[in-house]
């Protein structure tokens, strides 16, 4: 498959959006941006985990424009981040341990129509 077949199949949703890889020690950003024409710019940054780093993580976010954070974590090593994130980007939770994409916060429950909250 070609970059153009590649991207009919796939539309951008978030002109700006960032995943995180987060470990016990280190904290992997990845911010993908999209300018007017379409293009993508990937920036690549890792931060620690200390709460002077979260700060650091959160503005470089704030800085960059970013609106949406996902984060990939085993354990509960996301919940420092998400707590500093949480009033400044809508933060999102892929469990890869269960193999789905939660979110933090209420949810659609598609078997019985309503939204429900979030249970760990």
């Amino acid at each position: 498959m070609n970059q153009n077949q590649y991207n009919q199949i796939i539309s951008v949703v978030h002109p700006v959006c960032c995943g995180l890889d987060i470990h016990k020690k280190v904290i992997s950003a990845c911010l993908i941006t999209t300018d007017n024409l379409g293009v993508e710019h990937v920036t690549i940054e890792e931060f620690g985990t200390f709460t002077e780093d979260l700060y650091k993580l959160r503005d470089w976010l704030i800085e960059h424009e970013c609106p949406i954070v996902a984060m990939e974590s085993t354990g509960i090593y996301w919940r420092p981040v998400h707590n500093i994130m949480e009033n400044y980007a809508e933060t999102f939770r892929i469990s890869q341990y269960q193999n789905r994409f939660r979110t933090i916060g209420p949810f659609w429950d598609q078997r019985t129509k309503s939204l429900r909250p979030f249970n760990q």
